[in-house]
């Protein structure tokens, strides 16, 4: 007597299903076979066999002796990019509003199909369609339930049985809180530097300042309520009062508070660097740990093509290292 399915490799066999039922795993398209399913998801070759031969004869997957297994039915190979974005990129002179505007550019100028709509509570993931996703906590709970394909801006996809299906393009928070360390400790001789965070539990600024804590292990770290100028320019004060000698924001609107509270004071301000080289960093002329723009559009544009082409394989990752710009009074030193 067959022993009973265990929950693991009924719940694989609903993905599995869900993919192709949902047109992610799509018609025409190679399917994993017996070996590659096994190694994937770590059950044995001939339970894999199994798996596989239920779907043909279920009448989900084609069999050709000598080529391999396919997706049965017509070819559903997604159309148009689908970019869901968080509402703060509407804001302009943020970095998400700059972030849109590249996207924009770079998707035109390349022909590349594209839609551009803002995060709600609830998100529909448009039939036939590549969605890539900015900071949308409810677009990519979304995207996790279909077990589709899609692709996170700066930010790590979920662990856990659809991690390969779902592209991103990263930048190296951790690395760039390192960077900024060794400036205010080699270039800027400081011994004493404080850390303006983003909000609490802020997955992005928590990699940022744990960069840079590597290089000053004692470095007081105070936190704005949240990411915004305004929100910012209420908790600098307790910064100033511990008179450092720099301060690292997390990113460049912290920054931009922090010089405010100098200037109104008519005060010297110690060393400041900012993150993410948003536009205010530029108009203010603030260092900041520069995410390279450019490369992480051409990055987005790269990986979604290759989608819109029918490209089914596993998901890509793409981190790429921030660099330090200097401006200001920084560039003389």
């Amino acid at each position: 007597m067959a022993r009973p399915r265990s929950e693991k490799v009924q719940q694989l066999k609903r993905h599995l299903l869900s993919r192709i039922e949902e047109g992610y795993s799509r018609p025409g398209d190679r399917f994993l076979s017996n070996r590659a399913l096994s190694t994937q998801f770590g059950i044995s070759y001939q339970t894999a066999h199994r798996l596989i031969a239920e779907l043909e004869q279920e009448g989900h997957l084609l069999r050709n002796l000598g080529s391999g297994t396919y997706v049965a039915g017509d070819s559903k190979v997604p159309q148009i990019v689908d970019f869901i974005l968080n509402s703060r990129a509407k804001e302009a002179g943020t970095f998400g509003h700059y972030l849109k505007g590249l996207i924009q550019d770079t998707f035109q100028s390349r022909g590349i199909p594209f839609a551009i709509r803002y995060a709600t509570e609830v998100v529909k993931l448009e039939h036939r369609s590549y969605p890539v996703l900015w900071e949308c906590g409810p677009g990519l709970e979304r995207l996790m339930k279909t077990a589709g394909f899609g692709m996170l801006l700066d930010e790590m996809p979920p662990t856990g049985i659809e991690n390969p299906f779902v592209d991103s393009v990263e930048v190296d928070d951790f690395a760039g809180g390192v960077l900024a360390g060794q400036v205010f400790k080699k270039r800027w001789k400081c011994s004493d530097p404080s850390i303006f965070a983003g909000p609490k539990g802020d997955q992005r600024s928590e990699k940022r300042v744990q960069g840079f804590l590597s290089v000053f292990p004692n470095a007081c770290v105070t936190h704005s309520s949240d990411w915004h100028y305004e929100s910012a320019l209420k908790t600098v004060d307790k910064i100033g009062k511990r008179h450092p000698t720099g301060i690292f924001c997390a990113n460049d609107r912290l920054a931009q508070a922090i010089a405010t509270h100098y200037r109104a004071r008519q005060e010297s301000p110690p060393h400041i660097m900012g993150f993410d080289n948003a536009p205010i960093s530029q108009e203010t002329g603030l260092s900041t740990v520069a995410i390279p723009w450019e490369e992480f559009v051409d990055a987005i544009a790269e990986l979604a093509e290759r989608r819109l082409k029918g490209y089914n394989g596993t998901a890509r990752r793409i981190v790429l290292a921030p660099r330090i710009l200097f401006r200001g009074k920084a560039q003389l030193e």
